[in-house]
């Protein structure tokens, strides 16, 4: 394997990017473009920009799955030449017009880099070939690979293949993110399916992020001002996570999620999240037109926004559809107007029928446990660890009695509101606005308020009361969007809190003082991030044999791996570790395109798929026995020498087991003799890795 020096392979992305953003423009932008030119209605430049990518993307991603389930994929690359060539016919370069006005905006387009670039730098730097290998920092050598792995089942087939677990495939997980990168990858190979989800659609998605909040704000609020505020509550808002620190001695910049909730600025690191963080506020955006002008295109782009966010993101789909059936309800009966009602089941009847074809025997995945974030907050080593407090109220809470509840309330009352105002940060200052819009009851009087309102109070209320299936915690994320919503309100206060100083100068002092409260846990990520070394590299002898395995394989193919050791890692002193040692991880699947027979068991509970019998099989071919306890539950597994070799043969004939991928340190002599004579014949061996095809 020859190794590119770094410097050539930065020059390669650096080289790509600006094709990557002509083919985005092309394949995005100019489809929106030409749907939204059938309005009559007005529109600023970053407003045709924001409503033109969210509009063709969505579009792109509708003749994907189009063209891919009646077997016809090539017709898209037909189908985009004629959009491209009658598109530009018709307008010529006035299309790219508001792309240059944009760029004349220096100031917003500074601030919309500079904050592409801060969210982006959480995942720009990894899966990319340094000298010693790929390297991962953070969860991405398990999260983004496992979008990988869906990406590369997408490109194969439709519904995607599960390539972690052969034989089945994808249910119970949102991946229309995923389907747009891969179909843009499957147009354009010559881009690589890392480099297009780790850099080229993180800087998209990130710049989408913070344009479509100002061109929300901007519209709303008929203010620019507060449009860009917008932006920087969007992308450089921390949590008051950094005062825990300060207060218990442990440092000063960091302690996002102190509180629970991971903040804006991470957002990219979780793309069906961050992408509908772009979505949201656009839909926002095309409601508002529609509201103002009753033009019946955008009802229909506010239903394309909005009717496919479950493929996104559930909890998206849930927040947008609670608005709208609040503000569509009184609509209805103060106004008697019935439009609103129309398009929330629209969007309801679309969102329902995707998840029904995305998901496969789920139910609900909401578990009521009151109180369960904020009670792990409160005690928990790793956030607030006053443990006191809790002690405290189990005190009062057994000993009963009108004062004992009394102090229930206050221990109660202090833990909610340090999980509100610690989440929320500087984003405090949006409750001027909020208690604003009750003294004034716009809240049920203007239909879009009705709306964001409601959205935001739902988004708030579920993980108070709720927690998720499989993974409890996973449900944290509905406070992200409260987030979002609330940062809209904190805009306007905080533009009208500047208005009360005169002077020019003095306001900037002030705004300086609330950047710095705002900033500590943004910086403490980066330094988080890349203060330390990688935590887990796929060096180049594994990468080798990756790329052997990918080459010599078929599509079909079952490559067998062993199952997690996850007494594996301390064979290593140090990070990065080994990708194997790390975690159960579908990383050989992300790189080869290949099925495995059963990897990242995690992830396959999520898809509410038990991979406990698959993982005994798989062992058991590896020589190792199950341990139980006196209850029958899985202690551990042990050597064994006593499997019968005809047992193993058995397993690979009937399971289709077409190649054995191993790291050296998971195999001896003795098993390499038990190969052989199971007809494995060795076809690579290096280093680190051994590779066997059955005959």
């Amino acid at each position: 394997m020859v190794i590119t020096p770094l410097w050539l392979n930065l020059l390669q992305v650096i080289a790509l990017f600006p094709i990557f953003l002509a083919l985005s423009l092309l394949v995005f932008y100019l489809p929106g473009y030409f749907i939204l030119s059938r309005s009559k209605a007005s529109l600023r430049s970053d407003e045709i920009i924001v409503l033109g990518f969210s509009i063709g993307i969505i579009a792109f991603l509708v003749q994907g799955i189009v063209f891919r389930i009646i077997h016809a994929p090539f017709l898209s690359f037909l189908l985009y030449l004629a959009i491209i060539a009658y598109v530009l016919k018709k307008f010529r370069l006035t299309i790219f017009t508001p792309i240059a006005c944009l760029l004349k905006e220096k100031f917003l387009t500074a601030i919309l880099l500079f904050g592409t670039l801060v969210e982006g730098f959480i995942n720009f730097p990894s899966g990319f070939p340094y000298p010693g290998g790929h390297l991962y920092w953070s969860s991405h050598g398990h999260d983004s690979l496992w979008h990988i792995v869906v990406i590369e089942g997408i490109k194969k087939d439709f519904p995607p293949k599960n390539l972690l677990y052969a034989g089945e495939k994808i249910f119970n997980y949102h991946y229309f993110v995923d389907i747009i990168i891969a179909e843009f990858n499957r147009l354009f190979p010559f881009f690589s399916s890392l480099d297009l989800y780790f850099r080229y659609f993180t800087f998209l998605i990130a710049f989408l992020m913070g344009i479509a909040v100002y061109s929300f704000l901007t519209t709303w609020q008929k203010n620019k001002t507060i449009g860009l505020l917008g932006v920087f509550f969007a992308y450089f808002v921390g949590s008051f996570g950094y005062l825990v620190l300060l207060i218990q001695g442990r440092g000063f910049f960091g302690g996002e999620t102190i509180f629970w909730v991971s903040q804006g600025n991470t957002m990219i690191g979780n793309p069906p999240q961050a992408i509908c963080f772009a979505l949201i506020p656009t839909f926002l955006l095309a409601l508002y037109h529609y509201l103002k002008k009753n033009e019946l295109l955008f009802f229909l782009i506010s239903y394309l926004l909005g009717g496919f966010l479950v493929g996104f993101k559930v909890y998206a789909a849930v927040v947008i559809l609670a608005g709208l059936i609040v503000v569509a309800l009184t609509r209805l009966f103060l106004s008697r107007r019935k439009d609103l009602l129309l398009l929330a089941t629209l969007i309801g009847l679309s969102n329902f029928m995707i998840l029904k074809l995305i998901s496969k025997g789920s139910s609900s995945f909401l578990v009521f446990e009151p109180w369960w974030f904020i009670r792990t907050m409160v005690v928990a080593p790793d956030r607030l660890n006053w443990f006191d407090l809790e002690l405290r109220r189990q005190f009062y809470l057994a000993r009963g009695g009108p004062r004992a509840f009394l102090r229930i309330v206050e221990f109660e009352t202090i833990a909610f509101l340090l999980f509100l105002v610690g989440n929320l940060g500087t984003r405090i200052i949006g409750f001027w606005e909020v208690g604003k819009g009750f003294l004034r009851k716009t809240f049920f009087r203007e239909p879009l308020e009705t709306t964001l309102f409601s959205a935001m109070l739902t988004s708030f209320l579920i993980p108070l009361f709720f927690v998720q299936k499989g993974v409890a915690y996973n449900l944290i994320q509905f406070m992200q969007y409260f987030l979002l919503f609330f940062g809209f309100f904190a805009a306007i206060s905080l533009f009208h809190f500047l208005n009360l100083f005169k002077g020019k100068m003095v306001k900037i002092f002030i705004f300086i003082i609330f950047f710095s409260l705002s900033i500590p846990t943004v910086i403490g990520n980066l330094l988080n991030f890349y203060g330390k070394n990688p935590l887990v590299i796929v060096s180049n002898q594994e990468l080798q044999a990756l790329i052997f395995l990918k080459n010599q394989s078929k599509e079909k193919d079952i490559i067998l791996t062993k199952p997690f050791n996850p007494y594996a890692q301390g064979l290593y002193q140090s990070q990065p570790w080994p990708i194997y040692a790390w975690e159960s991880t579908g990383y050989v699947s992300a790189y080869t395109g290949r099925q495995t027979y059963c990897t990242d068991e995690g992830q396959m509970r999520i898809l509410a798929i038990n991979p406990e019998e698959r993982i005994k099989k798989a062992n058991t071919f590896f020589g190792l026995e199950p341990v139980y306890d006196q209850n029958g539950n899985l202690l551990h597994y042990l050597p064994a020498d006593n499997i019968p070799i005809e047992q193993k043969a058995e397993f690979l004939k009937k399971e289709g087991i077409d190649f054995v991928y191993l790291r050296q340190e998971e195999t001896d002599e003795v098993q390499k003799q038990i190969f052989t004579q199971l007809g494995l014949k060795e076809i690579l061996k290096n280093e680190e890795v051994v590779i066997y095809e059955a005959d």
